[in-house]
């Protein structure tokens, strides 16, 4: 089966960076949701030295005809000089999921050069205020 979205997996330096990444792509509609996962601790080889660092995860979600441009717009909000942008192909998506999807991402997104505003922080939502979906 041929997936009409991607998940993207983004590790950022930290919640303040996640959530102006995530806000941002919102605000562009190159993003349907994103998901801030942490922290956590992360453990890998950067120049010839094994690092340890506390990070957050980025879960995003989109049409997968906006994958493209996501992944520059990106790279051009990120923090890191080569930061992680793994692109996941769902096999399977409930079809309500699907539908709200495609209708707060448009088929052609917005072009990626949006200034960056700063945003307000959004309450967290009430029960009566989450999606059917979560």
């Amino acid at each position: 089966m041929v997936s009409a979205m991607s998940i993207f997996y983004i590790p950022c330096s930290n919640e303040p960076e996640a959530s102006m990444i995530s806000r941002q792509l919102l605000e562009e509609q190159l993003i349907a949701c994103g998901n801030i996962i942490g922290p956590v601790r992360s453990f890998f080889r950067w120049e010839g030295q094994i690092q340890e660092s506390m990070e957050v995860i980025l879960i995003l979600k989109t049409r997968v005809e906006c994958s493209e441009n996501l992944q520059q717009r990106i790279k051009e909000l990120h923090s890191y000089s080569c930061p992680c942008i793994l692109e996941l192909s769902p096999h399977s998506i409930n079809q309500p999921y699907l539908e709200w999807i495609r209708s707060v991402v448009p088929w052609e997104a917005p072009s990626p050069k949006t200034p960056i505003k700063a945003l307000k922080p959004i309450p967290a939502p009430t029960i009566s205020d989450r999606p059917p979906w979560d």
